[in-house]
């Protein structure tokens, strides 16, 4: 008998676990008949939109949070023109599940997919906007990136419903975003030297020597890891004890793997490595305002190295790039005392279509 009572509780919890699940989507197609129905709907769009808003503006999550919101300003506007396709529904739970990862204190960074029947409708856009998020600059425009990516959605719905003349003008909208995203990324973009004067210069008093800060310029990683080794805390301890010196610096942890697996899981996986970075610092007194996380994956491979165990573990990294501080020598040196060369072919967990060729000296 008890045995029975406690199978009848677990499923009564799993019957409540799914019913608030079910609380948190849209209604099933067949059920949108009734203005009780539509009301719900649209409150629970209001709802999810006015909770992505309220995520904090924090570097590492301005993607994420304005892809929430492009995303959930999408579905309600679909909504509300009576467009019922599953569209609105992936929208929708994809916009939901960005907001509750950010809410759990993780940074949201994912591979976006091309939109189906995009480049019938608009040829060549998706592949600018693809290109303009792989830059090494996008972190100067990442919610403008994000709100022109939902875009397309929007250009392939008015052509679903009434043609070219009337996704036209949505495709428009898109290449003038795309353009002023081109213009904030080469803002950002390093300004080449200065020409140098010939002719004399006035003598000016001689201003004190500045102080030398030495920081290291990266960390290393184990394959297919994003924790951090107990050598690996000892460097950032140094990071962290030159960041809380210098209040007004501000740092860039670009991540980066070797070239096994595919590219959406490096992607994902330099990621995490570049989060577990930005906690570690925040938990020794580093502001997070100061920290931004730019996941780059294999894009920027090691060319030094011995041999090509070596050269792997070099890539499984996150590099240090500190802005300039006024009277202050910044001085990022490399360091390897934490470094993680892997013996013996293996592939990333969860990269199920990784390649598994041999590497030669049997390293990955």
């Amino acid at each position: 008998m008890r045995r029975i009572l406690v199978v009848l509780a677990g499923c009564a919890l799993m019957a409540g676990s799914l019913a608030a699940q079910g609380q948190d989507r849209l209604l099933p197609q067949k059920k949108r008949i009734t203005d009780e129905a539509l009301a719900r709907d649209r409150a629970l769009i209001q709802t999810w939109l006015a909770r992505a808003e309220a995520l904090p503006r924090s570097p590492g999550d301005v993607y994420g949070r304005s892809r929430a919101i492009a995303l959930l300003e999408f579905v309600a506007t679909e909504y509300d023109r009576a467009n019922r396709s599953a569209v609105l529904d992936t929208s929708f739970v994809h916009a939901v599940a960005i907001v509750e990862r950010i809410q759990s204190g993780q940074t949201w960074y994912e591979t976006v997919r091309e939109p189906a029947g995009v480049e019938a409708v608009a040829p060549g856009l998706w592949h600018q906007l693809d290109s303009l998020q792989a830059a090494d600059v996008n972190h100067c425009a990442q919610a403008e990136i994000a709100k022109a990516q939902v875009k397309p959605l929007l250009a392939v719905e008015e052509h679903r419903t009434g043609g070219s003349r009337c996704s036209a003008p949505v495709a428009e909208e898109v290449a003038a975003m795309i353009e002023e995203i081109k213009r904030l990324t080469a803002a950002c973009a390093p300004k080449p030297a200065d020409t140098v004067r010939t002719e004399p210069q006035p003598v000016v008093p001689r201003a004190p020597a500045p102080d030398t800060v030495r920081i290291p310029g990266q960390v290393h990683f184990a394959f297919d890891r994003a924790t951090l080794s107990p050598a690996t805390r000892r460097v950032l301890d140094q990071v962290a004890a030159a960041l809380v010196a210098l209040p007004d610096a501000q740092i860039e942890l670009h991540a980066f793997t070797d070239p096994v697996g595919t590219a959406a899981y490096n992607r994902r996986l330099s990621a995490r490595r570049g989060e577990a970075v930005r906690k570690y610092l925040v938990s020794r007194g580093v502001d997070a305002a100061r920290i931004s996380v730019v996941p780059r994956g294999a894009s920027a491979p090691v060319t030094e190295g011995d041999t090509l165990r070596e050269r792997y573990a070099l890539d499984r990294r996150v590099d240090n790039r500190v802005t300039p501080v006024p009277n202050v020598i910044l001085e990022l040196y490399e360091q390897r005392a934490d470094l993680q060369p892997t013996r013996g072919l293996r592939r990333p967990r969860g990269s199920a279509k990784a390649s598994t060729t041999p590497v030669p000296g049997g390293t990955r």
